[in-house]
């Protein structure tokens, strides 16, 4: 019996760990996408682009920046929710 309780609970610690990787992937991506996008408009601030260009590229960083937020939701719900 007891064998049985750790195997399970290996198997709960390997899953919360594969779920914490994938957390930190998925919001390393996103938050890297976002510096991306705020950097290209803050370059495009600099050199005097047209301030649509500057727009699309804060868009595209708030869009980044929103999908890293519903990722985290996502994710962290799965490794609050009991297995037991």
């Amino acid at each position: 019996m007891f064998g049985q309780r750790a195997k399970a609970r290996a198997q709960q610690d390997a899953e919360r760990a594969e779920t914490a990787e994938r957390l930190r992937a998925a919001l390393a991506a996103q938050i890297n996408d976002t510096i991306v996008h705020t950097v290209g408009a803050r370059q495009a601030l600099v050199r005097g682009a047209f301030p649509d260009d500057i727009l699309s590229r804060l868009e595209a960083a708030e869009e980044s920046a929103r999908e890293a937020l519903t990722e985290l939701g996502q994710l962290t719900s799965l490794i609050a929710t009991p297995t037991d």
